[in-house]
C-alpha cells in the first residue's frame, strides 16, 4: 500500500465518521407516508446495483477499480467505473434512460409493483458506454482523488463546526455522491450530499464531489 494510499485511508475512516453524523440529518429521501409511499432505501440501492452491474464489477479481475455513483434528487442517476487491468484501462459510463429513477420506482410502487429489486430493475432502463482510456489519464485521476479526500475532511471538519453551534444547512435540490476505490485487497467508500451540479452556479462543498464531477464531464463528452 503506498504512503499517499494509507494516508488517505486514515483520512477517510475520520469523513466517513463525521458523515454519519452530519447526513443523518439530511432530508434527502427520508419522508415516507402512509399516503404517499417510497421505495426504501436499500431497496434503491440494490435495484440501482443491478442496473449498474455492480456486483459483477466488483468481481472483475481489475489491479484498480474506481465506482462513481451519481443519486440527484430530480435528474437521471448514473454510474461510472474506472477499472485498470491486466490488458485494458477503461471508464464505464451508466445512466438512466427513464429520468430520475428513484421517481419512477415511486411510481411503479404506488402502481402496485413489489418493492423487490429484481422486480424493479426488469422495469428500468439504463443505456452503458464503454471507452478505453489511455492508462496514464487513469493514474492521473486516481491520484486527484486520494489528494480530493484531504481536501473533503477540511470540508466536513467545517460543516461539523458549524453543526455544533445548532445551525444545519438544508441542500432541498442535492445529489447523494458514493464513492467506491478498490486496490487489491483494500478499499475505501465514501458517501457525500452536496449541491446538484446540473444547477447553474452550484459549487461543490466536497472535494472528492469536484473530482468526481470532473471524471463525469469526461465521461459524458466521450459517450
Amino acid at each position: 500500500m503506498s504512503a499517499l494510499f494509507a494516508k488517505s485511508f486514515i483520512l477517510i475512516v475520520g469523513l466517513t465518521a463525521v458523515l454519519n453524523s452530519l447526513t443523518a440529518r439530511q432530508p434527502f429521501r427520508t419522508v415516507q407516508q402512509d399516503s404517499y409511499k417510497v421505495v426504501d432505501a436499500d431497496i434503491y440501492e440494490k435495484t440501482l446495483d443491478i442496473l449498474f452491474n455492480t456486483r459483477l464489477t466488483k468481481t472483475s479481475k481489475d489491479n484498480t477499480l474506481t465506482i462513481l455513483r451519481f443519486e440527484p434528487s430530480f435528474s437521471p442517476e448514473c454510474q461510472i467505473v474506472l477499472k485498470e487491468g491486466p490488458r485494458q484501462t477503461a471508464i464505464i459510463y451508466y445512466k438512466s434512460l427513464d429520468g430520475n429513477m428513484f421517481q419512477r420506482m415511486n411510481q411503479l410502487i404506488r402502481d402496485g409493483v413489489k418493492q423487490d429489486p429484481d422486480t424493479l430493475a426488469a422495469k428500468l432502463h439504463v443505456s452503458v458506454k464503454t471507452t478505453e482510456i489511455p492508462r496514464n489519464l487513469l493514474v492521473k485521476w486516481n491520484h486527484e482523488f486520494l489528494q480530493s479526500i484531504a481536501e473533503s475532511a477540511n470540508a466536513l471538519e467545517q460543516l461539523a463546526a458549524q453543526d455544533r453551534t445548532g445551525s444545519t444547512l438544508v441542500v432541498l435540490d442535492g445529489t447523494k455522491y458514493l464513492i467506491e476505490y478498490i486496490q487489491g485487497t483494500s478499499q475505501l467508500r465514501a458517501e457525500l450530499y452536496d449541491v446538484n451540479t446540473s444547477k447553474d452556479g452550484a459549487t461543490p462543498k466536497f472535494g472528492t464531489v469536484k473530482w468526481m464531477i470532473t471524471v463525469q464531464k469526461y465521461a459524458e463528452s466521450h459517450d
